[in-house]
C-alpha cells in the first residue's frame, strides 16, 4: 500500500524550505521511517525540484505548486508540479555545461541520488530506493 501526502505551495522563495519541512514531518509521521540518510537526500531532492519550478517554470504570483511525497515499500516517489511545460527524463536529459548561464545542476542533483526521474508537463516525479 502507498502512503501520499500532498502540500501546494506558493510562488516563494520560502516555499524550499517549506518543502524540507514538509518531507521532515511526513517522515516523522511514517510507519517505517526513512532512515537520516536517506531523508537528507530526499530533502535535497524536494528542494532543488522546487527551487527548478520556481526559478524556470514561468510562475506567476498567485500560481501554486503541488509536491506529493509518496512511499510504497522500498520506493519513495516525489513528485513536484508547476503546471508549466517541461518534459524529459533522466535517460535523454542532456545537462548544460557547468558555470553556463543554466547549468542544470538542480537536475543532476537529482539525477545522481535517484533511481529514476522523468518530466512531463511541469510534473516532475522522482523516484529513490529506501
Amino acid at each position: 500500500m502507498e502512503t501520499a501526502v500532498e502540500l501546494d505551495l506558493p510562488v516563494d522563495h520560502r516555499s524550499v524550505r517549506e518543502a524540507r519541512l514538509f518531507v521532515a514531518a511526513a517522515n516523522e509521521r511514517a510507519v517505517d521511517p526513512l532512515a537520516a540518510a536517506r531523508l537528507i537526500e530526499a530533502q535535497l531532492i524536494i528542494s532543488e525540484l522546487v527551487a527548478n519550478a520556481l526559478l524556470h517554470g514561468g510562475l506567476r504570483p498567485g500560481d501554486w505548486i503541488r509536491v506529493t511525497f509518496a512511499r510504497h515499500r522500498a520506493q519513495l516517489r516525489i513528485d513536484v508540479d508547476d503546471g508549466g511545460t517541461f518534459t524529459a527524463d533522466c535517460e535523454t536529459f542532456a545537462p548544460s555545461q557547468p558555470g553556463s548561464d543554466s547549468d542544470s545542476r538542480g537536475l543532476r542533483i537529482v539525477q545522481a541520488l535517484t533511481s529514476h526521474w522523468q518530466a512531463d508537463n511541469g510534473r516532475v516525479t522522482a523516484w529513490l530506493n529506501c
